[in-house]
């Protein structure tokens, strides 16, 4: 999605599940999380801390899904930033299994960026 210079799009989508089993701890560290890229299209340099917020919708249920205290922006690419680009990556709980497709929204800059029915299968 396009707002003025600014385009997000999605990378990718990941379901990890998994649990960790040692010494004292034992708990569920599954979640899911979205991976983003911000790009400024008259190759501006991105504010990384023109992040305002972001949340998932289920579109079958309507259930709103906020993320947990954790989120990452980053150089993209790493190794040679572009400075005009930039890589978001948020963390979420797990979404229920019957969850197909959801609809992403990302403010950033004061753009609200609305991604529509992302399948997330």
């Amino acid at each position: 999605m396009i707002v003025q210079n600014i385009k997000v799009s999605l990378e990718k989508v990941t379901k990890e599940k998994f649990y960790i089993t040692y010494s004292q701890i034992t708990r569920n560290q599954s979640y899911f999380g979205l991976t983003l890229i911000i790009e400024n299209l008259e190759k501006k340099k991105i504010n990384k801390t023109a992040f305002e917020y972001i949340y998932i919708e289920d579109t079958t249920t309507k259930q709103k899904y906020y993320p947990i205290p954790y989120f990452e922006i980053e150089n993209f690419p790493q190794d040679q930033p572009l400075l005009y680009k930039a890589k978001f990556y948020a963390k979420f709980q797990p979404l229920p299994h019957d969850t197909h497709t959801i609809n992403i929204y990302f403010k950033f800059a004061g753009k609200l960026f609305t991604l529509k029915n992302v399948d997330i299968r």
